[in-house]
């Protein structure tokens, strides 16, 4: 009789977990800097003569200027572009490489950061299509679309209730580009703000995601090629992108090399995440603060107010601050909000529903990048 043993699954560090990093971005090093292997590279950079069979007539002459290499779940992608220089006629080319923290495999979950990133030099130089010295890599090269990512556990159902919740909060424009779009499909469940191509310092790029679910789907070969020992169940990803330098330079990011992104500090890049946040959400802030200045919750109803919103999946600092004892601030006000304290622990904390909205709690605290009053008012009081 063969018995079946229970495979046992590592845990997510916390350098893995809650903690910013790298997923991808696209690094461009200038061509000069650059050697292509003729004999390897597939003809990356060479004329492409397309002719008429049998004849020497030329239909047209064109550049190889992109290659894919495949591996399992992931590419490697090589293109050669060029960039105007300002200049009249006058342009740069460049080698563009799209980096993606798959290329690490069994590490995916540490993202691309500056004490692994040559660990991907090493496998770009094994492919033998191009060759550059590491410190061009870091060093002379500049680095567009950013994304960078910050992971949490978070149980599925408070995710569908927050993302549901963030929907309701978030602003739905005419523009195309502007705006949330929310899914709840069998292959992710999540939330996108903006779109990636269009995105702007105003309306920028991010998305909150089940990474369990997505990894199970969409990337199905990966996770089943390098992630099978590692423990992914309630696994949520925050993701924001850097679109370009312009971009970064309007966050106060100095960084333009691929050594410099990578030198970001853990504090700018929480502070990049929330302040998207505040750049998407400040005309809810503003307008639900205005509606709730003139809110007079009656003490009868308290208990049963509260019991009904932490259902909802509302937090208690979410319903004092719904019921406008944050704002106002005289005698009666702080006697019901210490009523609702006091309601509170004597009736409902411990219990199940207290459970649920401590989730919640999380949930939101995830979110807003360590804030969880980020969603009750702005960021102007830090890690409330």
């Amino acid at each position: 009789m063969i018995e079946h043993t229970k495979i046992s699954k590592r845990q997510l560090t916390k350098q893995e977990l809650e903690y910013y990093s790298l997923d991808s971005l696209r690094v461009k090093i200038p061509l000069d800097f650059v050697t292509i292997d003729e004999r390897t590279s597939k003809g990356l950079g060479q004329e492409i003569i397309h002719s008429v069979k049998n004849t020497d007539e030329v239909i047209e002459v064109k550049k190889q200027n992109m290659v894919k290499i495949s591996r399992v779940g992931y590419d490697y992608n090589f293109i050669i572009e060029s960039m105007p220089t300002g200049k009249k006629d006058i342009s740069i080319k460049f080698l563009t490489i799209l980096i993606n923290a798959k290329m690490l495999e069994k590490d995916y979950f540490y993202g691309i950061t500056i004490n692994n990133i040559s660990l991907i030099y090493t496998k770009l130089m094994d492919l033998g299509v191009v060759y550059f010295t590491y410190k061009d890599f870091l060093d002379s090269s500049m680095t567009t679309d950013t994304d960078v990512k910050f992971d949490s556990l978070q149980k599925l159902h408070v995710v569908r209730e927050g993302i549901e919740d963030l929907a309701s909060k978030s602003k739905i424009s005419p523009k195309q580009h502007v705006g949330r779009e929310k899914y709840g499909r069998k292959t992710n469940i999540g939330i996108d703000f903006n779109t990636r191509t269009r995105a702007t310092a105003s309306s920028p790029y991010f998305k909150i995601y089940h990474k369990e679910i997505e990894l199970k789907n969409k990337s199905f070969n990966f996770k089943n090629a390098y992630l099978e020992d590692i423990e992914i169940k309630d696994l949520v990803r925050f993701e924001y992108t850097l679109k370009d330098k312009a971009m970064r330079t309007s966050y106060g990011l100095k960084a333009n090399t691929l050594r410099e992104i990578l030198e970001v500090s853990q504090d700018k890049l929480k502070m990049v995440h929330r302040e998207f946040l505040l750049r998407t959400f400040t005309d809810y802030n503003k307008a639900t603060r205005k509606q709730r200045t003139n809110i007079s919750p009656m003490d009868t109803i308290f208990l049963h107010y509260i019991r009904k919103d932490l259902k909802s999946g509302m937090t208690i600092e979410q319903i004092k601050y719904d019921l406008g004892l944050q704002l106002l601030n005289d005698k009666k006000i702080r006697r019901m909000s210490e009523k609702v304290d006091e309601l509170y622990a004597s009736e409902i904390k411990g219990k199940e529903v207290y459970k649920e909205s401590e989730e919640m709690s999380d949930f939101f605290n995830f979110v807003g990048g360590g804030n969880k009053g980020f969603f009750l008012e702005n960021m102007d009081d830090e890690d409330s």
